[in-house]
């Protein structure tokens, strides 16, 4: 085989693992309402987030930093 396909396959594996990464991350129940959420307002603050989940300001940041990592 080619170095091309092996080349190719790399470049699957680090797609791959980079989307299981990120559907990890989704697959928290607060984290896909923060995504929902900004989908459907476009921009919120950490405080309005907060109001609208009902969740303390320091849990929307933690689940906010875990989403931009």
């Amino acid at each position: 085989m080619t170095n091309v396909f092996y080349m190719e396959l790399n470049d699957l594996d680090h797609e791959l693992e980079r989307s299981a990464e990120i559907l990890r991350v989704l697959a928290h129940p607060v984290r896909l309402q923060i995504v929902h959420q900004l989908v459907r307002k476009q921009t919120l603050n950490v405080t309005e987030l907060q109001q609208i989940l009902k969740l303390p300001q320091s849990t929307v940041s933690q689940h906010l930093q875990n989403e931009k990592s």
